[in-house]
Parts: structure tokens; sequence; C-alpha cells
């Protein structure tokens, strides 16, 4: 082997894809969903299920931030197949991270539905959690069918008392009235979002804390890999003052849980700006 390929090698033996499937103890599981059913069921650009790899593959590449740690990934790809409902398969997408969720779990979708079962399992592990979403949609629809823009109104129905829900981000514009009704959430509007406001974030009720992204809610200019584009969302100042504070929640618990969703790599850059903002922003909030 060539000197320069011998360096490179030992390069990469730095990086966080050595953290994956080793032979040390578990500290962290990886979910990834990579379907976007529910984003389609919702009137959204297709793409988003390539989104949990692309996230993936470049978090891998990543100087590792944690030591004497190992990573398992498990995927939920196998579980959605056409001959089952849109419900059944959230319903064994719930099971299978159910039977694997630990203190330190981060789930990546597909499409903003997959925070149901994610949630859902985390509310029956412990029996209250606080949810903060980034996001310009509240994700409350009332409608007929579940997608992508109803998680948070099943969470509702089906844990009533099973989770405080923050709304970071949220755009007048990109909901309807009915997303209002009977939800009790504290909002954050993007003409409200401010570093200090962020950093004033409080957590008075019982039980872990979950962040939930949706690439959406964060500015364009960072993220242009979405199915819905906004360009007023959160930008990395914003960013880093939620981590901040959330980090220190994470920290007196022993736990971490966070999710990326909406992430459409086919709409990315060619040089993937998109993925490794998203990539270099998870890593931060786990080191």
């Amino acid at each position: 082997m060539k000197t320069w390929e011998t360096n490179l090698k030992n390069r990469t033996a730095k990086r966080n894809h050595h953290l994956f499937n080793n032979d040390l103890e578990v500290k962290a599981m990886f979910f990834t969903s990579p379907c976007d059913k529910g984003v389609i069921r919702n009137g959204g650009r297709n793409g988003a299920k390539h989104g949990p790899k692309s996230l993936l593959h470049h978090f891998k590449k990543l100087v590792a931030t944690q030591e004497e740690i190992s990573f398992k990934e498990v995927s939920n790809g196998d579980i959605y197949t056409s001959s089952q409902s849109f419900e059944q398969m959230q319903e064994n997408e719930l099971a299978l991270i159910s039977s694997h969720l630990s203190d330190h779990s981060i789930h990546l979708g597909g499409g903003h539905d997959h925070v149901f079962p994610f949630a859902s399992a985390m509310i029956e592990k412990y029996g209250h959690i606080n949810i903060v979403n980034i996001d310009a949609h509240l994700d409350t629809r009332s409608d007929d069918v579940h997608h992508s823009g109803t998680p948070f109104r099943q969470l509702y129905e089906k844990y009533p008392k099973g989770f405080s829900l923050t709304q970071v981000g949220i755009q007048d514009c990109a909901n309807t009235p009915s997303s209002f009704e009977k939800m009790k959430m504290d909002i954050i509007n993007i003409n409200e979002v401010t570093s200090a406001r962020l950093s004033s974030l409080t957590f008075d009720k019982k039980g872990p804390l979950l962040l939930s992204i949706d690439c959406d809610g964060i500015d364009a200019s960072h993220v242009p890999a979405v199915s819905a584009l906004n360009p007023f969302g959160l930008d990395s100042e914003h960013l880093l003052a939620l981590a901040k504070v959330l980090k220190k929640k994470w920290k007196s618990d022993g736990q971490f849980f966070c999710g990326i969703y909406e992430f459409n790599p086919i709409y990315d850059t060619l040089s993937a700006q998109g993925a490794r903002y998203m990539s270099y922003y998870l890593n931060h909030l786990i080191s």
C-alpha cells in the first residue's frame, strides 16, 4: 500500500464510523426509517426515504468526539411493504423501536410521520416525555388520513397526558386554523425566535427530552434539501443557542433522544451542503 493510502486509512480510523457495531458495549442506538410514504400522502415531494443513508454517511465521516462507546444501527427498512396499511406500518415500527430503545437513541427519517412511533415508544417506556419540535409546520393536522403532517395529533389522541410539546419556528402561512384545535402546546413563532428566547427554555415536567427536527424548519440557505422549502427558518445562531439548553437537560438526565426528519438528499447541492450541515449539528448535539 502506498504511503498516502496508508495515511488516509489511519485517518479514517479516528472517525465516527469506527464507533458503529464494534466490540464495545452499545452506548447509543441509531434507528433509521428509509420511508417517505407519509410525505407523499401529505402531498410532498418524494426522496426523504434516502435521507437516513445520506445523513449517516456524512456523520460517520466526522472525527469522533466520543471515545470508548459503540453505536448500533437498527434499520426499519424491511417493515415497509405495499401490502400493509400505513397504520400497520407505524405499529410495526413502534414494536421494533420499543424492542431496542435505550437511554441514548437517535432516529433518522423519512418523513416526520416517523416521530410518532419513536415518541410513542418513549412514552410507553418512560410514562411522560418533553418534546421540542423544530419545524415550520405544527404537524397537528386533523385530516382523515395519517401522514407526515399528523404525528403530534396522533400522539395527542393516543397519549393525551403522555407528553408536553414545544414548537419552535412555526410559520403562520404554513398552518391551517384547524391544526391548532384541541392541542395544548407552547409555540415560538418564527418571528419570535431569538437566541435569548431559546436559551431560556425550561422543562418543568418529568420525563426525558426528545428533540425532533423537521429539516424544513431550518433556513433554506443552510438546508435546501427538503420537500417543503422555507426561506425564513432557524439559522445557525438559533440552533446553537437551543443546543446549549437542551444539552444541559440531557446531561442532567443522563439521556439523549433526537430525531431528524424530512431531509431529502435529492434536492441537496452537489457538495452535499444540507447533509453536512445536519450531520455536523447532530455531532455537536452528541458531543
